[in-house]
């Protein structure tokens, strides 16, 4: 009978078990640790997590219990579909010198056990001009770690973000902010200000489905470090993204899909001299289904293309054009072609374009 018992409590207990780990939300977090670096005192810090639900329901966020009143803590508010994300954010006061570790249950659903978030660094009294780290990228008296921010290829259920780190050379307090934004980006900054000879971080965000089209999309941010201060060339950093479509969400279950095939890889119009230069390619459909070209790019200004049609039935094809300008090495961006599609195994298309002087 002792044995019987134990035998049915094991089996109970692994049943409440199994029963705890299948209620588990899914979520997935851009980082469970942020570093905020070195603060000056008295000087507060921001540092904002990216949580996106990765099950079939939706979540919600019902409360964030730092552990110390020393971080102030804020987040999403309202359902979180599946495939969204939502932020939570933390600020430390950086009242205390010295290292700091802070943590911060998140609370989902009805969960019982909290999912804890971690912000560290360290608070100095003056500013650390000597330990700053050395940056390529000269904007006035602030050094940064790029001039330009490529996302890559994205889809339109993600949020990806990129992070932009800064000094301050100069000898007064700075307060980065990034102009003319669009819609579709953010910003953050830990800290807001940068007294002089700090260091510090700019956290760029995506939203892909803010994007006004598939395919690359390319806008100039301006980098402020006083209020009021008037955009130009010298304080630009280019930003740019490639949205693909999510071909499972638009071929679902299709057993019969396309297929592009070009009559050969890339473009070579030897050279130009003072006049513009011709040549095309041919693509053909060897699918089953009907090809979609959703976008056609050119990185460069100095390149033209047409395109006989957008849509081409299984085995036929069609013809792109391309000319190349002179101008082609006056403007910036690759010697290129980008074709966005419905084949599954060619959503992304680009084309190298060779010319010569």
């Amino acid at each position: 009978m002792k044995i019987q018992h134990i035998v049915a409590s094991i089996a109970l207990f692994a049943a409440c078990v199994a029963q705890h780990a299948a209620a588990q939300p899914d979520v997935e977090f851009s980082e469970m640790e942020h570093n905020l670096g070195t603060l000056v005192w008295h000087n507060s810090a921001q540092a904002t997590f990216t949580l996106k639900n990765t099950g079939r329901k939706d979540l919600v966020i019902t409360s964030v219990e730092p552990d110390c009143g020393c971080t102030l803590v804020s987040w999403t508010q309202g359902n979180i579909a599946p495939g969204k994300s939502a932020s939570i954010s933390a600020r430390y006061d950086a009242e205390q010198l010295g290292h700091f570790s802070k943590s911060f249950g998140v609370y989902l659903d009805d969960e019982q056990e909290p999912i804890y978030l971690t912000i560290s660094g360290k608070v100095v009294n003056e500013a650390l001009t000597t330990q700053a780290t050395k940056l390529d990228h000269h904007f006035g008296d602030v050094d940064l770690n790029c001039d330009d921010i490529d996302f890559g290829d994205v889809y339109g259920d993600e949020e990806p973000f990129k992070t932009i780190e800064i000094v301050n050379r100069g000898k007064d307090i700075v307060t980065p902010t990034l102009m003319h934004l669009p819609a579709y980006l953010t910003a953050s900054y830990a800290p807001e200000k940068l007294y002089p000879g700090s260091a510090g971080k700019i956290l760029v965000t995506l939203s892909p489905d803010k994007l006004p089209d598939y395919g690359l999309t390319r806008v100039g941010v301006f980098l402020s470090t006083q209020p009021g201060e008037k955009v130009n060339r010298d304080n630009e950093i280019d930003v740019s993204a490639t949205l693909l479509p999510d071909l499972e969400d638009l071929l679902g279950d299709a057993e019969e899909t396309p297929s592009l095939v070009l009559d050969k890889e890339s473009i070579d119009v030897g050279t130009l001299g003072n006049s513009k230069r011709r040549d095309q390619i041919v693509i053909s459909n060897e699918g089953e289904a009907e090809l979609e070209i959703f976008a056609m790019q050119v990185y460069n200004a100095g390149i033209g293309f047409s395109l006989g049609s957008k849509t081409i039935k299984p085995g036929g094809r069609t013809k792109l054009k391309v000319t190349v300008s002179p101008q082609v090495f006056q403007f910036k961006g690759r010697h290129a072609i980008l074709l966005v599609t419905n084949d599954p195994e060619n959503p992304k298309v680009v084309i190298p374009i060779e010319a010569k002087k």
